[in-house]
């Protein structure tokens, strides 16, 4: 297993937490609880297991870590062997998120981080936007057929329009197979692992989005005025 460089995860860190980013949030509680340690291996395939995670930086990062879960199943993307993973729970019609979302993919494109950083997509649609569990599910349909970073990225354009019509254009737009899509989203296939995410981020006190760990290293935007 690689050891961090302590320069890499620092700037990367501190480039996200230190952002100007508001949120679409209300208040982070919750008792502090962790869950298995999980996470897909390098190209070996697998889990990799606690025993593989190199500790040798632990000391010099303070604060909370959690062990947040996340398998094979989950939306992935960014390097195989990460020096540095970043869970994101993530919301398709908050704008604070869709900003959040184009730094993110600034970040594992530059060259400097392109084989340390990975990213994973935790879904967390809230309440308070009427569509975005629409949003969830159609992006994990379109992943069944190897496009949910392309939905993400139409949805995040398009976070007024996500409605059922809404979805399926921009599923005839990725050349999805529609009657699989379609059938997808009337048998709500996605919809108890949208819950699932959402129960795991309120488990490690996740109350709105974008919420984020770098790291196991709970991080937010500033507090905004929406709530949860």
């Amino acid at each position: 297993m690689k050891r961090i460089s302590l320069p890499v995860f620092l700037v990367s860190a501190l480039a996200l937490a230190a952002s100007p980013l508001t949120g679409c949030t209300g208040n982070r509680g919750g008792k502090k609880e962790e869950a298995a340690a999980a996470g897909p291996a390098a190209a070996g395939g697998g889990l990799v297991t606690m025993d593989q995670v190199d500790d040798s930086l632990t000391s010099k990062i303070t604060g909370e870590r959690f062990r947040v879960t996340y398998t094979d199943k989950d939306q992935i993307k960014g390097a195989a062997d990460p020096l540095v993973t970043i869970v994101e729970f993530s919301d398709f019609q908050c704008p604070f998120c869709s900003k959040f979302t184009d730094m993110l993919n600034e970040l594992i494109k530059d060259p400097a981080y392109a084989n340390d950083v990975r990213v994973v997509f935790k879904q967390y649609p809230l309440p308070m936007h009427k569509d975005a569990a629409m949003g969830s599910e159609a992006a994990l349909a379109a992943g069944e057929q190897g496009k949910f970073w392309e939905m993400h990225d139409i949805l995040f354009k398009n976070q007024k329009a996500m409605t059922r019509a809404d979805v399926e254009k921009y599923a005839e737009e990725l050349k999805l197979d529609m009657a699989k899509f379609k059938a997808t989203l009337d048998a709500k296939t996605y919809q108890a692992q949208v819950n699932e995410d959402m129960a795991l981020g309120k488990k490690f006190g996740v109350r709105g989005t974008p919420s984020f760990f770098i790291n196991g290293k709970w991080q937010r935007a500033r507090r905004g005025r929406s709530t949860a």
